[in-house]
């Protein structure tokens, strides 16, 4: 209970509430079936229905982790790489709509990832899930790239080694000879001097060939690097073979999965049902609303003609109080 500024006594029941709300039903109604419509209006012949289609592709052998791959996989390239395969230009969609319109998603625990596209063509929708699953697998390219060009760097420094020890190989002797004087050795000089011969009459030279360690060497060192050149060639061979097939199934040239560390695992389909508008949430929402600003408006009403009834009566009070007092 409450004392307002002309000394009566206001008082909310709960009856008062229910029988100002009985009483503006009707513009509660009212409110409540506009917002209502508005929401089923809006939610069915005003917005565009929208669809979404998911492509999953998985890394199988790929130079780069998960994580950098889904973060590079709707970069400016890959974007514009779509836009100009689809012609999505007569839509008006550029880089940055056909960002906001894709979504990548890496699932957790697997080397799987999906790439989800929304519009409110379904075939269009698919169609651009599917050309980011495959263009994505352009971003692999420059990290392949860099490894064939560290392997022929290996492969030029090894061909250079080759050529050095081929130039060494071909100044060097096969065959040493050994020269050996018998009277230098002891066994001998023993036997000589038993036999009664002095070793200073006596000079016996022999000579021997024996293989040359160094040429066998280098010889070793020629076969290592020519067996390093060979799996550095290969190494590089398949490097290529890895890009150009990147760059095949990019361009639509090859079939699809013929770059195989970059799998396309399921297609993206077109959806026959529109992810949004949500009509039933949209028009529960607008009843909610035109029902909360009825009750607002019934309190508001009352409130106001209240004030307005009970200003009225205190002025006249008022009135009559000075009169009296005057008589």
């Amino acid at each position: 209970m409450e004392q307002n500024k002309y000394g009566y006594e206001e008082e909310i029941s709960l009856r008062e509430l229910i029988e100002a709300l009985l009483r503006r039903r009707k513009i509660i109604a009212l409110v409540t079936v506009a917002c209502l419509l508005v929401a089923g209006v809006w939610s069915f012949f005003i917005l565009d229905p929208s669809y979404e289609s998911t492509a999953v592709i998985r890394l199988n052998d790929s130079p780069i982790g998960i994580e950098d791959y889904s973060a590079q996989m709707n970069n400016h390239d890959v974007l514009y790489r779509t836009i100009s395969d689809l012609d999505l230009g007569k839509y008006e969609i550029d880089s940055g709509k056909l960002d906001k319109m894709v979504s990548i998603n890496q699932i957790d625990d697997t080397a799987l990832i999906e790439i989800t596209a929304r519009h409110s063509d379904p075939e269009l929708a698919a169609a651009i899930a599917n050309e980011i699953a495959v263009n994505s697998k352009a971003v692999i390219v420059p990290v392949y790239e860099s490894m064939l060009s560290k392997t022929n760097e290996s492969i030029s420094l090894i061909q250079k080694m080759i050529a050095a020890s081929d130039d060494e190989l071909q100044s060097a002797s096969q065959f040493v000879i050994l020269k050996k004087n018998l009277v230098e050795d002891d066994v001998l000089n023993d036997y000589l001097s038993q036999k009664g011969f002095e070793n200073g009459n006596l000079s016996i030279e022999l000579k021997s060939e024996e293989m040359n360690t160094r040429y066998i060497e280098i010889q070793r060192k020629i076969f290592s690097d020519n067996t390093s050149l060979i799996q550095k060639q290969e190494e590089a061979a398949n490097l290529q073979k890895k890009i150009d097939e990147i760059e095949l199934e990019v361009e639509g040239l090859s079939p699809l999965n013929t770059f195989s560390g970059s799998f396309v695992v399921s297609e993206a389909a077109a959806s026959l049902s529109p992810v949004s508008p949500r009509k039933i949430l949209n028009m529960a929402i607008g009843a909610v609303l035109g029902l909360m600003l009825g009750v607002f408006w019934a309190f508001f009403r009352e409130y106001w003609e209240n004030t307005l009834t009970k200003t009225g009566e205190g002025s006249k009070e008022q009135d009559e109080d000075k009169s009296v007092h005057i008589a």
